[in-house]
């Protein structure tokens, strides 16, 4: 016997409804039957309420994803550094790449915020804003072409390595207040992303057009070490080849090149100054000129590495050849 039957014989025997009959088995078949589609009915409403319950939270964790998907893969780039490099914010081939800073080194008369950073296996863009105190006039109005930079600039990984960096002045935004921004530009033959990097400024102030010599309205020594963490998006094309560059013979070990950097590493006894001069797309899009920026070349005991930066964002899929000094290495991509 059923709970259900048990509950209906209970209540019949014991006449809990005064004045009424002793229901006999069709009733109760009837009765049963009624109840068990009224119990079924409530649970399917039960079950779809859950069901719809569920799909919703599954549809809202999915957008939620989504959204977050898309968060991570849309660039999060100042854009002083999107304007410099000519990145279109939605270009997906350098997610990760980039990385929030915003250590901040300061005395009474000088700061200096380093922002941003942008880079892959061997270099990096370092983007930072130099705010003077209002009583130093950074931006003489009578002397547009005066250029304000630190007299000396030293940058040091946490292990040694054979490296070189560039420091340029960007577009300034607000000519009425006491910020300047510049954009460091460092390449190193060895791996940099995971390592500790540190920058060292020394005086800032510009230099004389007169005699040349080095004018400082802010003096002092500011030092900032932070580690460097971003995704390398960066492609290792291995050559492996013997080439001849100026008569010289290089033995070309290996290509890296991402979205914004090309560096090739190279092993001779020759010290002539390489460097990338040119870089070829499968389309024919050359790469050259002007349109190659931040350049320079290293060595070490025999190793030798080139580098160059691109003044706008490359397909790195697309590359099809390196030209170094006057020798153009064809590269499987």
């Amino acid at each position: 016997m059923s709970r259900i039957d048990k509950i209906i014989n209970i209540k019949n025997e014991d006449n809990l409804l005064e004045g009424d009959l002793p229901l006999n088995q069709d009733e109760k078949q009837r009765i049963l039957q009624m109840t068990v589609d009224k119990i079924s009915v409530n649970s399917t409403k039960k079950h779809k309420g859950k069901k719809v319950i569920i799909s919703i939270l599954i549809a809202t964790m999915m957008i939620s994803t989504i959204a977050m998907a898309n968060e991570y893969f849309v660039l999060n780039l100042d854009n002083r550094l999107l304007n410099y490099l000519g990145i279109d914010k939605s270009n997906r081939s350098l997610s990760g790449a980039d990385a929030y800073i915003n250590k901040i080194i300061e005395d009474d008369n000088l700061k200096i915020n380093i922002k941003q950073s942008l880079g892959d296996k061997n270099s990096v863009y370092i983007l930072l804003e130099v705010e003077t105190s209002k009583n130093i006039n950074i931006k003489d109005k009578n002397n547009l072409n005066r250029e304000m930079q630190f007299e000396q600039v030293d940058i040091n990984l946490d292990k040694r390595s054979s490296s070189g960096w560039s420091i340029s002045s960007l577009a300034d935004e607000n000519p009425n207040d006491n910020k300047l921004n510049f954009l460091i530009s460092y390449s190193s033959d060895k791996k940099i992303n995971g390592r500790k990097i540190t920058l060292d400024f020394q005086d800032f102030g510009y230099y004389s057009d007169e005699d040349g010599k080095f004018v400082p309205l802010v003096n002092g020594n500011w030092k900032v070490s932070w580690k460097l963490d971003y995704k390398d998006v960066s492609k290792e094309i291995i050559v492996n080849r013997t080439i001849k560059i100026n008569d010289n013979k290089y033995f070309i070990t290996s290509v890296n090149i991402s979205p914004i950097f090309a560096s090739a590493n190279l092993i001779s006894r020759n010290r002539d100054n390489i460097n990338i001069e040119k870089v070829t797309l499968k389309d024919g899009t050359q790469y050259t000129g002007g349109d190659l920026i931040s350049g320079g070349t290293s060595s070490s005991l025999l190793k030798i590495s080139t580098r160059i930066g691109f003044s706008k964002v490359i397909d790195v899929s697309q590359v099809k050849s390196i030209t170094i000094g006057n020798k153009t290495v064809e590269l499987e991509n």
